[in-house]
């Protein structure tokens, strides 16, 4: 078949003349395709210049456009060409300004969780963002929005400029005529201004609304979209102070969820992570770690790592609640309490929840066993203000209240939507003049309550905000906001701990922070008299005197030590507010409060007799923040990152959907299965989403994701999932009564999804080994016996030198490493530790016992190895990975992905399996066994994977996580298969890739027992255009915006370099920062010592579930750890000898 046109393929000489992109390249004008080059069979080919169009099949076109393509690379517009890179000399270095040295800020999140974290910057630029360990609030990590922040940052969709609304049309204008303009406004409207933020609790910002709100006669609200009102409502009437409480979960024994989701997103899931995984640290705490137990009606993270899950329905949770609470006081012999709960006996609230008696007399009595060292939680969607009371009156009579619970000292929780409701019907009521909105977006939140009609009736919208969203299109006035690592803030989380918020770099755009637009606006003169007075007049005097910062800074200098510091002099000031930069925070030392008083009024808000409202629809709706958008209005929907990060329980990215039972999916949605698209429909809207049909789910509960469906969010987010606030009733409520059913047109939606495989039968193939801690306390007593008689026989034979006694650590042979791990060599020894027989709890109670180097299951070692073996005298690099503490928050994949430099390919990227993280967390279900009967009976133990599962193995089954990266394996397929000796082993047991080196044949790819490694199909990390490759990947163009537009590629980490098309990739242990740590330690005439580095998975941790270090450094947490006895290796049978470790699972059922 011919292929010719005047434009289309070109010589080099036929090319010139053909206009020049923006590096000065010659470009030719394309051709355009009708079809799509990945599913349709005939593909026609237009010509630019009315040439008659070409058709041929699919085959054809990829056969020629390849062709061509290669060709190309000959040429000088090749796709594959090094791309022309530009440098300028820094001929005036500032003073103190070191290029190539890493600089460090400690600061605190964006929202209302305050989480510290510290800012990594090279060359002025943030690159990375990890915890701040030093913090005394810091729970070990952060999560994955926090590490995604540094995408927002950069993101090309940000407002740039301030403007006004004149005649209906936006025009640019500066901030003197904009500050002006909104002075006037402001008091014009005297006594009719309301200032509308997000969560905002630091000193100083409070300083500054307080200051603002006495000049216009004004008033400050806060709001979250899953704010939890009844919480405060609760904390007030039972306490008198409407703040949430501080929960310390480190100091609990037991944890009782009723509906609670701490790990998921509640108040600060990373610090709750933390405190959570204290508590299950099997090694230090034996038979006391903690157990966990959960009533709720959708799989979470929470519930998937429970100990112990029972479902319940939404409107039955304050019944069980209830229930629990009148057995502890019959044990605390409170009868005023027993007669008042009388009607709520275990017998009658298992009869209308469907629970068993056994599950409200068990976490009765498991609570009790603890006095003082139990926390009970609520706080989920549909939580009830008596539900909240009851919580509350639980913890006083278990002794929790003060010791592990302390109300009223967290300032994380505000009002949920009933705030925009009520703010709604002030505006209709014409109370409100003038409406300040800063960082919030209530259009989208309240797009069933009224609100946009409401803002008509309002004179004068003032909206300040990272870019023009959906209220940002509504306003008057517009001013951009600057993102959280351009300007100062303050915020005060718990009582007594103060966290500062610090540039790191200056704003990228004419922007101001929000503490600077308050200032801004009420230092401005208005008839002779300045707006305000007192400290924000005078933050910017000083500002305008010095020119040594903006106003923001002086004004928290001035509020923090007025408040915090009381310094005299301004050296001590000065030498104060240094300490606290370093720091990232100010701790007041305050005396740990009495218990306060529970307000016995509080009690009349229970209920009076069990069973909820009868369900009138088909199903309970939860309207649900989810792990990477979070309550869904801010500039998350954008993030790349975190629309590539999959769902950690459905594993659905870019995308929201309907989750259901696989009973309702049965009987209301006639079998539907994962993608189709489903009506959901309440008497408030309607949408049509495709449907997961979730294990785990409550029958007749359903839920649905917040933060899709945005309109003006930006390129990335747009249009993307659906808006779930458009079902919402006018109370603003996330609980709401819907029915479901198959959209009219039965269609399909194919879900783009990170893993395939959802099922594990881990009787037989334990790839997830699991224990109870029962069977493990008595395993770690024979352990403990066998290694004394081991030892005793040792001190007899000093003389023995015919075997590997495992307990060396440094070079072996070819059969050992050196760490217990080894064979032996055939005279007795060998394997450490791990000739000990090691019982598993593998649901059927069938050993897993260890075999000298590799612990398999029923199949006996590996065959002899062809591998001669490495040697490593100096360093040598392993990771541990503990199962039990891990909760697949995700923030190691997007710590990864920012310190590495990751692309983002987009949904059809992720549909092809072509996602590049290299960091995957495989969840499993096991569905021989469920989590309300964890140590029961293997009902499914012999179920064969390809056949039907039955209906009720979905009910509750157990969950498994398991992070996968690479493995740094000893004996490497990828290593054998390469042509190039592109992926090679270093003399410090990494597994290298060498890009330069790689030509992208991907046999190491598919030679990984793993599945880690990552081809790039495309120009991924260049702003390249090439429109061969356009046409063959019509998202190239979206890859692009998703990855370099604008200053996205300012976030790019210069220690790692940024892959082209054809190479593979993977985890490299995060090499750069070995290199670093080795050149500190140098410089210092040392050795590297254990903690001196940390990989990017472990310095975003919540959980302290990952540890990296030196094997052969005997004292390194690494060394220790692989020589516990829950250590393991993957698919240890096929003889490949992993450097990553994983530590099994223990459940305390």
């Amino acid at each position: 078949m011919s292929f010719i046109g005047k434009d289309s393929w070109l010589s080099n000489q036929d090319i010139k003349g053909h206009g020049e992109d923006e590096t000065g390249r010659p470009v030719s004008p394309a051709p355009s395709i009708e079809g799509d080059v990945n599913e349709a069979e005939q593909i026609n080919v237009v010509f630019p210049d009315g040439e008659d169009p070409v058709t041929m099949t699919r085959r054809d076109f990829m056969r020629v456009s390849s062709t061509a393509a290669a060709a190309g690379a000959l040429a000088t517009t090749s796709a594959c060409q090094i791309p022309t890179e530009y440098i300028a000399p820094l001929a005036e270095r500032p003073e103190g300004f070191n290029g190539g040295q890493v600089m460090i800020y400690n600061s605190a999140s964006a929202d209302g969780s305050g989480t510290p974290i510290r800012i990594r910057s090279r060359g002025g630029r943030p690159i990375h963002i990890e915890s701040n360990p030093g913090h005394p609030l810091s729970g070990c990590g952060i999560t994955a929005r926090h590490g995604a922040a540094i995408l927002d940052l950069y993101d090309p969709d940000r407002a740039q400029e301030p403007l006004q609304r004149v005649e209906g049309k936006w025009v640019e204008t500066n901030y003197g005529t904009l500050d002006g303009a909104v002075a006037e406004a402001l008091g014009k409207n005297q006594g009719k201004v309301v200032f509308l933020t997000g969560s905002q609790h630091g000193i100083a910002i409070t300083e500054a609304m307080y200051e603002m709100c006495a000049a216009f006669g004004g008033r400050h609200l806060q709001f979250q979209s899953d704010g939890n009102t009844a919480l405060l409502d609760a904390a007030e009437a039972c306490y008198g102070v409407r703040k949430a409480p501080d929960y310390q979960l480190g100091k609990a024994r037991v944890i009782v969820g009723f509906g609670a989701e701490f790990l998921d997103n509640f108040l600060d899931p990373s610090r709750f992570q933390g405190g959570w995984s204290e508590g299950r640290n099997v090694d230090s705490l034996g038979g006391k770690m903690s157990r966990t137990i959960i009533f709720d009606s959708r799989m979470t993270i929470t519930g998937a790592n429970a100990d112990i899950r029972h479902r319940v329905a939404p409107r039955f949770q304050e019944d069980v609640a209830l229930a629990v609470l009148r057995l502890v006081a019959i044990k605390m012999k409170n009868t005023a309490l027993v007669t008042q709960l009388k009607a709520f006996t275990p017998e009658a609230v298992a009869e209308t929840s469907g629970l068993s008696v056994a599950a409200i007399q068990s976490t009765a009595s498991d609570l009790l066993e603890v006095p003082g060292e139990s926390v009970v939680m609520a706080g989920g969607v549909g939580s009830s203000k008596g539900l909240e009371v009851a919580v509350n009156l639980l913890n006083d009579l278990l002794s929790n209240t003060g010791r592990t619970i302390h109300p009223g000292r967290s300032h994380q929780m505000v009002e949920g939507l009933a705030q925009l409701k009520a703010l709604a019907d002030d505006m209709n009521a014409g109370k409100v003049g003038a409406l300040v909105i800063l960082g919030a977006n209530p259009v989208h939140a309240g797009s069933n309550l009224g609100f946009k009609e409401a803002m008509a009736k309002v004179n004068t919208i003032i909206v300040a905000n990272d870019r023009q969203d959906e209220t940002g299109q509504l306003a008057h006035f517009f001013a951009p906001l600057s993102h959280n690592l351009e300007g100062w803030s303050d915020i005060h989380s718990v009582e007594g701990v103060h966290s500062i918020r610090q540039p790191a770099i200056n704003p990228l755009y004419n922007s101001r922070s929000m503490l600077d637009h308050l200032i801004a606006w009420g230092s401005i003169t208005r008839r002779g008299q300045t707006n305000v007075g007192g400290r924000i007049l005078s933050a910017f005097a000083t500002a305008s005197k010095d020119q040594k910062g903006p106003p923001a800074y002086h004004f928290i200098r001035d509020v923090w030590n007025h408040r915090l510091f009381r310094q005299p002099t301004t050296k001590g000031l000065n030498e104060a507010l240094a300490e606290v930069l370093r720091n990232g925070y100010h701790d007041e030392k305050l005396a740990t409060p009495a218990a306060p008083k529970f307000l016995t009024a509080a009690m009349g808000l229970l209920k009076k007799a069990p069973g909820g409202d009868s369900l009138t629809a088909h199903v309970e709706l939860m309207l649900v923040p989810t792990t990477s958008m979070g309550d869904g209005t801010g500039c998350e929907s954008n993030n790349g990152w975190l629309q590539e990060l999959a769902d950690p329980i459905s594993k659905v990215c870019w995308d929201n959907h309907l989750s259901v039972s696989m009973k309702d999916a049965r009987v209301h949605l006639d079998g539907a299965r994962d993608g189709d698209l489903i009506m959901v429909a309440t008497r408030y809207g309607d949408v049509v989403v495709p449907v997961v049909v979730q294990p785990g789910m409550k029958p007749g509960v359903a839920s649905l994701g917040l933060g899709y469906g945005r309109t003006a969010v930006g390129v990335v987010g747009n249009d993307v999932g659906v808006d779930a606030f458009k079902l919402i009733p006018p109370d603003g409520s996330l609980l709401i009564s819907a029915n479901i059913g198959r959209a009219e047109d039965r269609g399909h939606r194919p879900l783009a999804k990170i893993q395939g495989e959802d099922f594990l039968n881990n009787t037989l193939r334990p790839l997830a080994p699991e224990g109870i801690l029962s069977d493990w306390e008595k395993l770690k007593e024979v352990e403990k016996k066998q290694k004394a008689e081991k030892q005793a026989k040792l001190n007899g034979h000093h003389d023995d030198k015919h075997g590997d006694h495992g307990e060396h650590h440094g070079p072996k042979d070819a059969h050992g490493d050196g760490h217990g791990h080894g064979h032996g060599d055939g005279h007795g020894h060998g394997g450490g530790h791990h000739e000990l027989p090691v019982h598993w709890y593998v649901h059927d109670q069938v050993g897993y016992a260890s075999h000298g180097d590799h612990k398999i299951f029923k199949g006996g070692l590996p065959g002899p190895s062809l591998w001669q073996g490495h040697k490593y005298p100096g360093y040598r690099w392993a990771m541990t990975v503990d199962t039990n503490t891990c909760t697949r928050c995700s923030s190691c994949v997007i710590a990864c992905q920012s310190e590495n430099n990751i692309p983002v390919v987009g949904r059809k990227g992720v549909l092809s399996n072509r996602e590049m993280a290299w960091v995957r967390l495989d969840r499993y279900y096991a569905f021989d066994r469920q989590a309300d009967d964890a140590a029961g009976e293997a009902k499914y133990q012999d179920w064969d994977h390809l056949a039907e599962l039955p209906e009720d193995a979905w009910d509750n089954p157990k969950t498994h996580f398991q992070p996968m990266m690479c493995q740094h394996c000893e004996n490497a397929g990828c290593e054998t298969v390469c042509p190039f000796t592109a992926s090679m082993h270093d003399d410090e047991g990494v597994n290298q890739q060498v890009y330069n080196r790689c030509v992208g044949t991907r046999y190491c790819a598919n030679n990984c027992a793993y599945k880690v490694r990552r081809y790039n199909w495309f120009e991924y990390g260049f702003n390249r255009k090439n429109w061969i490759a356009d046409l063959v990947n019509p998202e190239q163009p979206k890859t692009r915006r998703y990855n370099n537009e604008g200053n996205l590629p300012m976030r790019y980490n210069p220690e790692v370099t940024v892959r082209t098309r054809g190479v593979m990739e993977k985890c490299n242990f995060c090499s750069q920062r070995i290199n670093a740590a080795k050149q500190v330690a140098k410089i210092e005439g040392r050795k590297i010592q254990d903690g001196d580095i940390q990989a990017a998975c472990q310095a975003a941790c919540p959980s302290n579930g990952v540890h990296f270090g030196d094997i052969n450094n005997p004292e390194s947490a690494v060394a220790n750890a692989v020589q516990d006895t829950r250590s393991y290796r993957l698919l240890e049978e096929v003889g490949a000898k992993p450097s990553v470790f994983y530590m099994a699972r223990i459940w305390n059922v």
